[in-house]
């Protein structure tokens, strides 16, 4: 059977990427053409690639965020009609610059934030017309705190709203409203045996009620879900948003929470092969939102097509690149249905999936010759033996990453002839879990799934 599936890809040189979550409309204020907003790790810039009917992109925009990047939004704070680009950073900040229109940004606005910032959404929490901001921020052993900001007529933001939690490291934020009440919710993923994720049920007026503890489903009370990335959609159509979670390595599994008028319900758990990202859209067309996960390590997305009534056809595997680490699902190219965005840990590159309905998309073959294995055991202890072979002669980086796509100690880079050889990576400094080896030679590149354990 031929392919129905169209791609079209973006590179973005030496950048490790973070989507929004949420694709943002054109910076300019234009067009109605959606754009993709990522974060390039090479150089923490932001990049904006503008909206174009043939899912081509017609450029790319780079903003300085002002902060050390970790992930962006886009959201119109000030009312004018004009998507600001809302940032935030390892360096504790949320940083806003006000779009201007033409491709034209205001001067960075920074608000203080307790910890490192790690996932942030935008929604109107208040009903005013001007969107809001939720940040979850954590680290350097210091739990999840979640704040919220409200956008006003100035552009300024007011935080409204903080809690401190017990929980550790948090992992996705999305909004939605679960309970059916009208207003804005938010639910955050976490990485804890003690929970799965956390909703905070909103109030309406920027502020939040005690949050609900989505528990684990592992077996294991010791052990966490391995929980990644959340989503929200109304996959039953019953007027209020269910919970989507994607738990990675433990599990390997997506686990469904449908909001009920008593509260989330579930769990109902669905395997795939390593999803660490999903997302919520109809694909297809036929009005019942779909879910599409990227399974890093595995090189595919799993595409399930929703009967309308919380349940799903079996999942449908389509190849992508080797190690897609993030999936952004909307409609890209204006047809009525959703696309996927999806981000490849291994090459830098940006592909956007189209027709998913059909079933299949078609990808470019990887160049052949490179290839990367482990000679040592899986999982790694405090070491792990790496053998790699070069087609030509040249200079060869090794870097590792963990799962959410940041650099870890142990990469080198190297002038060597082709043909085989042999680097040894140091993991005693590293706290379990899973990293990715990547090695890249020219324009070609490929990736290795390592687990760390004690």
């Amino acid at each position: 059977m031929q392919p129905h599936g169209r791609i079209r890809e973006r590179r973005l040189p030496r950048g490790r990427c973070s989507t929004s979550g949420r694709p943002g409309r054109r910076a300019s204020g234009g067009d109605e053409r959606l754009d993709l907003a990522v974060v390039a790790r090479s150089d923490l810039s932001v990049r904006i690639l503008r909206g174009d009917p043939s899912v081509g992109f017609d450029g790319v925009l780079v903003v300085t965020p002002g902060n050390d990047a970790r992930r962006v939004a886009s959201g119109d704070v000030n009312g004018d009609g004009i998507p600001d680009l809302l940032v935030v950073g390892h360096d504790n900040t949320l940083n806003v610059r006000l779009g201007l229109g033409s491709d034209r940004f205001g001067p960075v606005a920074s608000y203080p934030l307790r910890n490192h910032a790690n996932y942030l959404v935008s929604a109107d929490l208040n009903h005013d017309g001007f969107a809001d901001v939720v940040v979850a921020h954590d680290g350097s052993g210091q739990p999840v705190f979640v704040t919220a900001f409200l956008g006003s007529g100035t552009g300024d933001l007011h935080r409204s709203w903080e809690l401190g939690t017990p929980y550790n490291t948090s992992m996705g934020i999305c909004a939605g409203d679960f309970d059916g009440d009208g207003n804005e919710d938010v639910a955050v993923a976490v990485s804890d045996n003690r929970a799965a994720a956390l909703v905070f049920e909103g109030s309406g007026d920027g502020t939040f009620r005690a949050p609900i503890v989505v528990p684990t489903v592992s077996p294991d009370p010791a052990v966490s879900d391995g929980t990644v990335a959340v989503a929200a959609g109304d996959l039953d159509r019953d007027g209020r948003d269910d919970l989507v979670l994607s738990c990675f390595d433990n599990t390997n599994q997506l686990v469904i929470h449908r909001g009920t008028a008593s509260g989330l319900a579930g769990p109902v758990q669905v395997p795939l092969p390593s999803p660490v990202s999903v997302g919520v859209g109809d694909v297809n067309g036929d009005g019942k939102l779909d879910l599409v996960a990227c399974n890093v390590g595995h090189g595919t997305l799993s595409v399930l097509y929703g009967r309308g009534d919380g349940t799903f056809d079996d999942p449908v595997s389509l190849p992508t690149g080797p190690s897609p680490s993030a999936v952004v699902v909307a409609d890209l190219d204006g047809d009525g249905q959703a696309d996927a965005a999806v981000i490849d840990l291994s090459d830098d590159a940006i592909r956007v999936y189209t027709d998913l309905a059909n079933g299949s998309v078609s990808v470019d073959p990887k160049p052949p010759g490179l290839t990367i294995a482990l000679t040592s055991s899986n999982p790694v202890h405090d070491e792990a033996d790496l053998r790699f072979t070069l087609p030509v002669a040249g200079s060869v980086r090794l870097e590792f990453f963990d799962v959410a796509g940041r650099r870890v100690p142990g990469g080198v880079q190297m002038t060597l002839p082709a043909g085989p050889h042999g680097a040894t990576w140091n993991a005693r400094v590293l706290p379990p879990g899973l990293y990715i080896a990547r090695i890249e030679e020219g324009a070609r590149a490929e990736t290795l799934r390592l687990v760390r354990e004690r």
